[in-house]
C-alpha cells in the first residue's frame, strides 16, 4: 500500500505539471487520494447546465487528459456527480441519469481516441450522493457538479512476469 500511495503521489505531481494550463484555467484539478489519482473535471466549460454532451471547446482539454491517462497504466473509473437540485426533462428523468450520461460521454470520448484499453475503463453515476461541499449556495452546487476520473496505477512486477 505504501508503494502504491507513493506511486500515485508521483503521478499526481507529474499530471499537475503536464496539465498545468488546464488546472490554471480552472477547468480541472488533479489530486492524490489514498492509492489513486483523481482528475476532477469541473462543470465549467465541460457541459452545459442539464446536458450530458461535452462542449466542443472542451475537446482540447479532453484530448490532453486522455493522452496523459494513456501514459499512466492502471484502472480508470469515470464518475459523474450532480448537485441536489432535481432534474426532470424529456432526456433525463433524474440526477442519476444525468450523472451517468455525463460519465458515459467522457468514457466514450476516451475510448474513441484509441489510446486507452476499454477493458481498463468503468463508469459510475452518483447523482448528488457524494457532494464535496454542502449544497447550500449556487457556488457550492457548482463545485458538486463534476466528473471525477480516478486512476488506480498498476504496480509493475519487480522481477517481470513469470512464464509458465
Amino acid at each position: 500500500k505504501a508503494k502504491q500511495k507513493r506511486m500515485s503521489e508521483e503521478y499526481t505531481k507529474l499530471l499537475n505539471q503536464r496539465l498545468k494550463t488546464e488546472v490554471a484555467d480552472g477547468l480541472i484539478s488533479v489530486e492524490s487520494h489514498d492509492e489513486s489519482i483523481i482528475i476532477r473535471i469541473k462543470e465549467k466549460g465541460s457541459f452545459s447546465s442539464g446536458d450530458a454532451t461535452l462542449k466542443d471547446e472542451f475537446y482540447t482539454t479532453m484530448e490532453r487528459i486522455t493522452e496523459e491517462i494513456a501514459h499512466t497504466p492502471g484502472r480508470v473509473t469515470i464518475s459523474g456527480h450532480t448537485d441536489n437540485i432535481p432534474i426532470s426533462t424529456y432526456r433525463f428523468r433524474s440526477n442519476w441519469e444525468l450523472s451517468s450520461s455525463r460519465a458515459v460521454s467522457v468514457l466514450q470520448y476516451m475510448v474513441s481516441s484509441g489510446l486507452l484499453d476499454p477493458a481498463n475503463l468503468e463508469f459510475n453515476g452518483f447523482a448528488d450522493t457524494q457532494p464535496l461541499v454542502p449544497n447550500d449556495s449556487s457556488a457550492n452546487r457548482a463545485i458538486n457538479r463534476r466528473i471525477e476520473i480516478k486512476i488506480t496505477p498498476a504496480i509493475k512486477p519487480i522481477f517481470g512476469e513469470q512464464s509458465g
